[in-house]
């Protein structure tokens, strides 16, 4: 269930979030900032964002941008708890920091040819899993 609270006219729907479970709720937001961080690091296109979020608005990621997180849904808590595994394992697989932010772009023999974000940005949240299996993988878990 989402909840929506409105605290002033110019906050008008600015959700707020709810556990999901295992996420916490200040765990989803938490994450929700560290990807905008994360993204900015691997590069990745406004489009490219959205599609790997499950469809997230361009909006959404804008009002991300300045801090402002609203409805994080139990998809979007996993998708981004997920990236998050990613960064944590390229940043164990790779010591040259630059090197493991643009693994996610760089295109990959194992997934024919094409870069992981590539893969991943087809929407699906499978794509996210199987990227995520393959890094825990290479690393040996």
């Amino acid at each position: 269930m989402q909840l929506e609270l409105v605290r002033s006219a110019s906050e008008a729907k600015t959700p707020i979030t709810e556990d999901h479970g295992m996420i916490p709720a200040d765990e989803a937001r938490a994450m929700a900032e560290a990807s905008v961080r994360l993204f900015d690091h691997w590069n990745l296109k406004t489009d490219q964002r959205s599609k790997v979020l499950g469809g997230v608005s361009k909006t959404t990621l804008n009002r991300w941008r300045q801090g402002v997180i609203g409805v994080i849904s139990a998809d979007l808590a996993t998708r981004l708890s997920l990236l998050m595994g990613m960064h944590k394992a390229l940043r164990l697989i790779f010591i040259d920091k630059e090197r493991a932010y643009s693994w996610i772009t760089t295109p990959n023999d194992d997934l024919n040819g094409i870069a992981p974000i590539d893969y991943m940005a087809r929407g699906d949240i499978m794509s996210l899993y199987q990227v995520r299996a393959y890094l825990d993988a290479a690393r040996g878990r």
